[in-house]
């Protein structure tokens, strides 16, 4: 019946227009803002931690333009995942830093992209499969029905997906040796604890995956980060690409995981309000405490 209802959803949603969409997730956002709930909840701790050092107005500002955001995300499912991909292609206006990254594969090298979860991400993932050779990392849905749709709603431009398991990181480290790209989301806290070390994310311990450090060091990838913002109005989309800084494949796992995180500050602070704050980001403490959001 869950999955019916998610299907159902987004085949409906995938009918109207992007304007409209987002003006739906207007509504849905800011009414997340007005009334209390747990998405508000957890973005305002957030947003309260990491940006300590700003005014209450300004943070509570960024709260109400960030579930505004999220709601205009869960609307435009509907055409991300169900629109054709010469109808998607449309609505990305702008494209920044794909030459540079297509230049290092023309060189041999693989591609780590690394895309957090600002604007629409799995658009980003899209785009990225009908361009080049792409395998992404995923986790799968618990659901077996929304799995199947979402496997086939994200491989349809060409990717291949591999879940994260053993043979699923044998599949990536593979496609990186052969100057393939792969995906992944840097800010997902990892299922083994074994695969995380902690480092600071806006000056808060944050357990950080070292996936990375481990992939750049094996394969001796480029790392870029990648980001679909949205445009006003529903208009549509801009693509940023953008190779790292020097770090990431340090040899000490802390020293990478905080290059890591720098990174992913750097890509958020240039359009915090379409990062996704309602994620529980903090919930494991360094001293096994109790989480933040607990109380």
């Amino acid at each position: 019946m869950k999955s019916f209802l998610f299907i159902g959803y987004i085949r409906i949603a995938s009918l109207l227009p992007l304007p409209v969409l987002h003006f739906f997730g207007y509504l849905v956002g800011n009414s997340m803002y007005i009334f209390p709930g747990k998405v508000r909840k957890v973005s305002k701790i957030n947003i309260d931690h990491c940006f300590a050092r700003e005014t209450a107005a300004w943070r509570q500002n960024l709260l109400r333009k960030s579930l505004i955001e999220l709601g205009k995300c869960l609307f435009e499912l509907g055409p991300t995942w169900c629109w054709p991909m010469a109808q998607l292609n449309k609505k990305i206006l702008q494209t920044e830093g794909m030459d540079e990254m297509l230049a290092c594969m023309n060189k041999g090298r693989g591609v780590i992209i690394a895309t957090p979860h600002l604007g629409n991400w799995e658009l980003s993932g899209l785009v990225g499969s009908e361009r080049f050779p792409f395998t992404i990392l995923y986790k799968a849905a618990k659901i077996s029905g929304i799995g199947e749709f979402l496997r086939q709603a994200r491989s349809r431009a060409g990717a291949t997906l591999a879940d994260i398991t053993q043979g699923g990181l044998k599949q990536v480290i593979s496609a990186l040796r052969r100057g393939e790209a792969i995906g992944l989301l840097p800010d997902q806290e990892p299922r083994e604890a074994s695969a995380a070390v902690f480092a600071p994310f806006f000056g808060v311990p944050a357990m950080t995956m070292t996936l990375f450090q481990k992939l750049a060091r094996k394969t001796d990838a480029v790392i870029f980060f990648a980001t679909m913002q949205r445009l006003p109005k529903g208009r549509g989309y801009k693509l940023i690409l953008r190779q790292v800084d020097a770090g990431l494949d340090a040899a000490d796992p802390v020293e990478a995981a905080t290059a890591l995180n720098r990174e992913l500050e750097k890509t958020i602070r240039a359009c915090p309000e379409q990062y996704l704050w309602a994620y529980r980001r903090f919930k494991q403490q360094p001293d096994g405490g109790s989480s933040i959001y607990d109380g």
